[in-house]
């Protein structure tokens, strides 16, 4: 699938441009119409408020909020004017973000499945019924582990690091 550096991802669809553009559209004429919507909306609650409709209360907290969205846009205007008089450049930088947070939960993940493949390999190594099967583990591969024995106890074996496998999951 083909991407961007900035993490975008573009989907090959087959359907054709005409069909694309009346689906744009019907989009965009259904966004037009919820806009329309919240227009009316608001409309009504401006007249409920010039009513008195809202308690005191209602209206300080809602005042409040307001003072705090003017304060923290006041904080980031201010942020980049500095940074213009600087002349240094402000960026989008939601990319590295989600980038970074894919990373946390990935590392989260794959340290667990290792820690869980170290069990079972220690569990492997301390099993005395596989090697009296003549099992030596030879390679462990991500969450696989590989080893060898006798033909005759390809079944036997797979059974017991089956169950070794799944009980590293518990300890």
């Amino acid at each position: 699938m083909p991407r961007k550096a900035d993490g975008e991802v573009w989907i090959k669809t087959n359907i054709d441009n005409s069909k694309a553009q009346k689906d744009l559209d019907k989009l965009t004429e259904s966004i037009e119409e919820q806009e329309k919507n919240i227009a009316k909306i608001e409309k009504k609650r401006e007249e409920a408020k010039e009513q008195g409709v809202f308690s005191a209360a209602e209206l300080d907290k809602e005042k409040a909020k307001l003072q705090e969205l003017k304060k923290n846009l006041d904080e980031i205007n201010n942020i980049k004017s500095n940074a213009k008089r600087e002349k240094v450049s402000i960026q989008d930088n939601s990319g590295y973000i989600s980038r970074a947070e894919r990373q946390c939960v990935n590392a989260r993940i794959q340290g667990g499945a290792a820690t869980m493949s170290k069990i079972a390999m220690r569990k492997v190594y301390d099993s005395k019924e596989l090697r009296d099967l003549g099992f030596s583990l030879l390679l462990q591969v991500h969450d696989e582990l590989i080893g060898e024995c006798p033909a005759e106890n390809a079944e036997k074996v797979a059974d017991l690091l089956t169950g070794i496998m799944n009980d590293s999951r518990r300890r």
